[in-house]
């Protein structure tokens, strides 16, 4: 699909967009690489979606970006 590619091309807000779709799918997995994908390309949306999402245990962040002691 259109959108997949977009959030492929590195367009932030098709990768936000994506994560919330997968998200609300029940796909935490995808909806969580997507929105790091976004966050990581500066969208704004998608770090306080993440943030908020990870203290209210709603979701995990992914093993590579967990604390290691």
């Amino acid at each position: 699909a259109w959108i997949i590619k977009a959030g492929e091309a590195n367009l932030a807000k098709a990768q936000f967009f994506l994560g919330k779709k997968f998200l609300g799918n029940d796909e935490k997995e995808q909806g969580v690489y997507w929105l790091h994908r976004a966050a990581a390309n500066g969208n704004n949306e998608a770090r306080y979606f993440l943030v908020r999402s990870y203290m209210r245990n709603r979701i995990r962040p992914p093993p590579e970006h967990a604390n290691k002691k």
